[in-house]
């Protein structure tokens, strides 16, 4: 009897191990994966996704505030002799944008950057990649070089100055949606960007002028905007 009980009991013991060092192995293997990562986060899957992040966008660098080209940047043009097309890149870039594919889409563009540095318009897809992936910053940097090459891009103005807004920058964020009617003035989303950022500035005298423009082109800002800005400066009387 008590024979029968302990070859039991041990037949469970090693049962229990047995099921247990799969999961055990896995664990060890997922932390020795993450060690190994340069930077790693200790989460292989972030890990991996920071590994495909960076390899997307070689040979480009955004430290200064502005897209310049990294030391290796033609070897990297090199490695794929084949796809020398900087318009092929560009289609390519769109097509994964369209699919929110926001890695794929930076290796495009960070491809047709590379064979054509001329082109306002890979700049602007590698802006709207990167602001997929949450990376502001790198946007920014991609817009002002799209500005650089075309200062007159309207699209890339706003999308700069939503960029300040982002990042919480009002006085960036006046700047730059005045760059916008500087281009266009009757761009009635400038006006109501302009009202809500010089608001929260407390520039109230300057935020209903901005309201009056929007309304006089036609453009109704959201409800709850007039009675907020109320309350803090009556309604100026034209």
């Amino acid at each position: 009897m008590w024979i029968r009980v302990l070859t039991a009991a041990c037949v469970c013991s090693v049962l229990a191990v047995g099921c247990r060092k799969p999961a055990a192995d896995a664990a060890v293997g997922a932390k020795e994966v993450s060690e190994r990562t340069p930077g790693g986060t200790g989460s292989p899957i972030e890990d991996y996704r920071q590994a495909r992040y960076l390899e997307a966008i070689r040979g480009l660098t955004y430290d200064t505030g502005v897209v310049e080209f990294a030391p290796d940047w033609r070897e990297i043009i090199n490695e794929d002799p084949q796809d020398l097309d900087p318009t092929v890149s560009l289609a390519r870039g769109a097509d994964f944008l369209k699919q929110s594919m926001f890695v794929e889409a930076l290796k495009s563009y960070t491809r047709a950057v590379l064979l054509d540095r001329s082109n306002p318009s890979a700049y602007e897809g590698l802006a709207a990649g990167f602001l997929g992936k949450g990376k502001v910053e790198n946007a920014m940097a991609s817009l002002n070089s799209a500005l650089l090459l075309d200062p007159g891009l309207l699209s890339a103005r706003v999308e700069l100055a939503e960029c300040y807004g982002r990042l919480g920058d009002l006085d960036g964020a006046i700047k730059r949606w005045n760059d916008v009617l500087e281009l266009d003035p009757s761009n009635t989303h400038a006006h109501e960007r302009l009202a809500v950022s010089l608001y929260y500035a407390e520039r109230f005298a300057q935020s209903w002028e901005h309201v009056h423009a929007a309304e006089r082109l036609g453009h109704a800002l959201p409800p709850q905007f007039r009675p907020l800005l109320q309350q803090r400066m009556a309604e100026p009387q034209s």
